[in-house]
């Protein structure tokens, strides 16, 4: 049976190894095929670094091309002063022609005025890049606030369950001691509601007391309403004067507000004229959207690699592990191999004992053939005996030998499969630090165009900042003005309510106190309820351990029996052992008989009894110490059986462990696919922006092609333009000396806002203080009527 259980256990062992191979295989096929998908990102990724540098190219060439418009008006600038010198020596040769030196002269400043045209185009066209670059730079600021708002968010609502968390905790254990605490408390609690009810009986009586005393108060109070309906009234007419006050104010609050929505409407046109720049903002937005969205997934898989890493190392662990086990399974193996060596020799002395015990029948035999019957028993018996021991020593080496071949099949199957997890395990290490490699320097290049693209962006940001929060705060600053004045009449008003509803608070005291007694009861008997509650939670308790505890009786004596059981096998064997004896001394005492009978023989073949009985004494000891022997190992066989399945237990709870892993990797992989399924329809997007970009280059160029050959055009128009320019700027003086004027309009206005709001102030202190001395009043008669029917 030992046998078998080690073939059995050694099988097992070999399956398990055999599972823990395949999930080592298809830990690395997913590694290879997550290797295979980073490759593919990665590729992705360098196409679109090298669209972003054909974009990078285009705004360079966009550079290019003004700078060489602005090379070329330089150009132009210098043949015009050229032509001014030459226009003022025909002046002094020819002063007949000066008409047509006057026409030159027209034209000349034509061309001045198309060449300073053609200067602000070129401007505008630069500042426009510049607010683009601007306006990106800003949307990249929002992002990164909202992803930090976003964190911090997460963050607090963390720390909030976690407190929720031990609060609860807290609360519970609170609540136990408080249900301890209760039943001491209740019978407490039950004589203080006595007392409270006696006191409520009193209360009753006084409260029929008080019901007299409030009824005298409510004719007092009546007429306390008639004067104060009639301080109501003047209240009211001061609250028509302060409405009227209001309505002006109001009437002011709406010409600032058109004075706002002409700013307003202002801003709207700046706005009309920076849509045009948003469009192109958002395309460059998306594009550093995508670009960040690439930056987090190259952190996402510098992450994923290191717990790569982690599992890799882990499994090296659980690898020398397991290789440790081998070697203490192989030293058991050894030692049970120097055992069966023993029990070899063991053998061997036995079956030289039998041939020399051959020997000596044959001697017997040719020298007492008249005791051959007897003889003949004995040896029959013995024989039977030694052969039987003969084939279970045969069937012990069979087994053995088959137990060697199997163990040494599984080191060389164990060698095999260290050699190629090692194998394995250093290419993927190789790959990683490849990888690795890789993201850092693609990481250090995107840290230093963005560096660079910021530090460009700051300096023109706070500039542009500057100006519009200046405008903001201005804008701001009167409509807060405007809102605080309102805000203050509205203030006002609520004071006034304020002050009536306080009369109506101290009617409902008397009638809160009632209530508050009836609570009480209510509450103490809802405690009561609660106590009973927990008392019955507490029996069920104390039910239940004393359940559990009949049952860990009932295991006791289970195992008491069990130990009963093995103390009767004990003593059969025990029993067994005493026989043998016993069946030894019969025999020795016939042998002694048998001596007696011969005594002519005796000191023929005395010796030989002698070393017969010394040599059957020696079999026994050794048939009792391998008995003892077979006892401890058949204990210590039984001890591993039970270690080796608790290990195996622990190996398929660790095995159940990775396999759920696996799924999660598995559906973690698939959410990857889909995100990378999603990438390529942004890509696409993204060469459809592309293709937009170049057809808006292209028109671009179309559009400098026309615009030289609209020059000549365009210097006809000039003087008319100028014309318009003069005008323009005249309009623009007389707009702002009509703003300024409103300005000292709005200032004067806010002085005397400011004024008519102190009067009200005044007026309102006023009021309070005639309201404060009623107050008092009302309070000094409440009390001298309190205190007529105490006396």
């Amino acid at each position: 049976m030992g046998v078998e259980r080690r073939e059995w256990e050694v099988e097992k062992k070999r399956k398990e190894l055999y599972m823990e191979k395949e999930v080592v295989e298809r830990s690395r096929k997913e590694a290879e095929k997550l290797m295979e998908e980073v490759k593919k990102e990665r590729q992705e990724l360098e196409k679109e670094k090298e669209g972003v540098k054909e974009s990078r190219k285009q705004i360079a060439n966009g550079r290019s091309e003004v700078q060489q418009a602005k090379e070329q008006v330089d150009r132009e600038r210098e043949e015009v002063e050229m032509e001014k010198t030459e226009l003022e020596e025909r002046r002094c040769k020819l002063e007949t022609a000066q008409d047509e030196s006057e026409r030159e002269r027209r034209r000349l400043y034509e061309r001045e005025q198309e060449i300073k045209e053609r200067e602000e185009r070129v401007k505008h066209e630069f500042e426009r890049l510049q607010e683009q670059e601007i306006a990106v730079e800003k949307e990249r600021e929002l992002m990164e606030e909202e992803k930090t708002r976003t964190q911090e968010e997460n963050d607090i609502e963390k720390e909030r369950m976690k407190t929720e968390m031990g609060r609860e905790k807290t609360e519970i254990q609170r609540r136990e001691e408080e249900i301890a605490e209760k039943e001491g408390e209740l019978n407490h609690k039950e004589r203080e509601v006595r007392k409270k009810e006696e006191a409520v009986e009193k209360k009753q009586e006084e409260v029929g007391i008080r019901e007299t005393t409030v009824e005298q108060r409510e004719g007092e109070g009546r007429k306390l309403e008639e004067e104060l309906a009639k301080w109501e009234e003047r209240m009211k007419e001061s609250e028509i004067v302060v409405e009227r006050r209001n309505q002006e104010a109001a009437k002011r609050e709406a010409s600032v507000e058109q004075r706002e929505d002409e700013v307003r409407e202002r801003e709207k046109e700046s706005k009309n004229r920076a849509e045009q720049m948003r469009i192109r903002e958002e395309e460059l937005k998306n594009r550093e959207e995508n670009t960040e969205r690439d930056k987090e997934e190259a952190k996402r898989r510098v992450e994923e690699t290191k717990k790569w890493e982690e599992e890799l190392c882990r499994l090296k662990e659980e690898a020398e592990k397991r290789k440790q086990e081998v070697e203490q399974r192989e030293k058991g193996m050894k030692q049970r191999e120097d055992d069966v060596t023993k029990r070899e020799r063991e053998a061997q002395m036995r079956e030289e004992d039998e041939e020399r015990y051959r020997m000596e029948e044959g001697r017997e035999k040719e020298e007492e053939a008249a005791r051959k019957k007897k003889r003949e028993d004995e040896r029959m018996r013995f024989e039977k005996e030694m052969d039987i021991r003969r084939a279970e020593e045969r069937k012990w080496k069979e087994e053995r030998a088959k137990e060697l071949e199997n163990l040494q099949k599984e080191r060389e199957e164990k060698r095999r499969e260290r050699e190629e997890g090692q194998r394995e395990m250093k290419q993927e290490r190789e790959e990683l630090d490849r990888e690795k490699e890789e993201i850092a320097r693609y990481n250090r290049e995107m840290k230093k165009e963005l560096e660079r693209k910021n530090e460009e962006a700051l300096k023109e940001r706070e500039i542009a900042r500057t100006e519009t929060q200046r405008e903001k705060d201005e804008i701001l600053k009167e409509r807060e003005e405007a809102s605080k004045e309102i805000e203050e009449a509205k203030r006002e008003k609520e004071e006034v309510k304020q002050d009536r509803t306080q009369v109506h608070q101290e009617r409902e005291e008397l009638k809160k106190e009632f209530e508050k007694v009836t609570k009480n009861k209510e509450e103490i008997q809802i405690e009561r309820e609660e106590v009973n509650k927990e008392k019955e939670a507490s029996d069920r308790e104390r039910k239940e351990a004393k359940r559990e505890r009949e049952e860990n009786q009932r295991e006791n004596e289970r195992i008491k029996e069990e130990n009963k059981k093995v103390a009767e096998a004990n003593q059969q064997i025990r029993e067994q052992i005493e026989r043998d004896r016993e069946g030894l001394e019969r025999e020795i005492d016939l042998a002694k008989e048998f001596e007696g009978k011969l005594k002519q023989e005796r000191e023929i073949w005395k010796r030989e009894k002698d070393e017969k009985e010394r040599d059957l004494e020696r079999k026994l000891r050794q048939w009792r110490e391998q008995k003892e022997e077979g006892e401890r190992k058949r204990k210590k066989e039984e001890d591993e059986a039970r270690r080796w399945k608790e290990e195996a237990n622990a190996r398929q709870r660790e095995m159940m462990r990775q396999e759920k892993e696996m799924r999660e990797r598995s559906r973690e992989f698939e959410r990857e696919r889909e995100r990378a399924k999603e990438r390529e329809k942004e890509i696409k997007k993204e060469g459809e922006l592309l293709q937009k970009k170049r057809e808006e280059i292209e028109e671009r160029e179309r559009e400098l092609v026309e615009d030289r050959e609209g020059l000549l055009k365009e210097k006809e128009e000039a003087v008319r333009r100028k014309t318009e320019i003069l005008k323009r700027e005249q309009e623009l003086e007389s707009e702002r000396d009509e703003v300024e004027r409103k300005r000292i309009e709005i200032e004067s206005e806010k002085k005397r806002i400011v004024k008519e709001r102190e009067e009200v102030q005044t007026e309102n202190k006023r009021l309070g203080v005639i309201l404060k001395e009623r107050e008092e009043e009302i309070k000094e008669g409440e009390r001298r009527k309190e205190r007529v029917p105490v006396e």
